[in-house]
């Protein structure tokens, strides 16, 4: 209720709010109309409430939907989403495109320099320049290694959801003409002991 005493200051708040599609206020109490003088004078009690008084949980805001998302994959495992954000693949391998390529830019521009170091110093084979030889060959099997990783992690992913997505587009085809299929043969759907006649 205090929520609604924020959200809910004005007149034109309350015509917004009272709106089918939203539904947050009902039209009338069970006996009378809710006009906005009754519910203002309602709603103002709570105005009064101070913050010390709340509950501390809301104190902490609510869960993102992302958030949610990212949860419901740790500890509700066989569910992959609490919610579905993204209506087409684009958007949702688009996230991903942003930080690897800022990974790999990064990664492209530390090999870069170790390999001119290499090529300038490619003659020496003792002391501190054969260490940075040794990292050098380190870091770039790690990048190798990342992303061929991080590519198959990305395939995998594709191949996943397009068959996560024609799995359930033939599961609910088959039930579509199953429920179709019924349709035209009634007394597949009559009861024990009803008889089906045509006339």
């Amino acid at each position: 209720m205090r929520t609604y005493c924020y959200l809910i200051k004005h007149e034109s708040d309350f015509r917004i709010a009272k709106q089918e599609i939203y539904s947050l206020i009902p039209d009338n109490d069970g006996k009378d109309k809710i006009t906005w003088e009754r519910f203002a004078k309602f709603i103002s009690k709570f105005a009064e409430i101070d913050d010390e008084d709340v509950a501390a949980r809301y104190g902490y805001g609510e869960l993102r939907l992302t958030r949610l998302n990212f949860y419901t994959r740790i500890f509700l495992f066989p569910k992959l989403t609490f919610h579905h954000i993204d209506a087409q693949w684009g958007a949702y391998f688009g996230r991903f495109f942003a930080p690897l390529l800022f990974i790999f830019g990064v990664l492209t521009l530390v090999l870069s320099a170790m390999q001119v170091e290499l090529a300038v110093q490619g003659s020496v084979t003792e002391g501190w320049w054969a260490t940075f030889s040794q990292i050098s060959r380190w870091v770039s099997m790690t990048t190798i290694i990342f992303t061929v990783v991080a590519v198959t992690i990305l395939l995998t992913l594709l191949i996943f959801m397009f068959v996560h997505d024609h799995w359930f587009a033939l599961r609910i085809l088959h039930q579509k003409n199953k429920a179709a299929y019924r349709a035209t043969r009634p007394w597949m759907t009559a009861k024990s002991g009803v008889v089906y006649s045509s006339r």
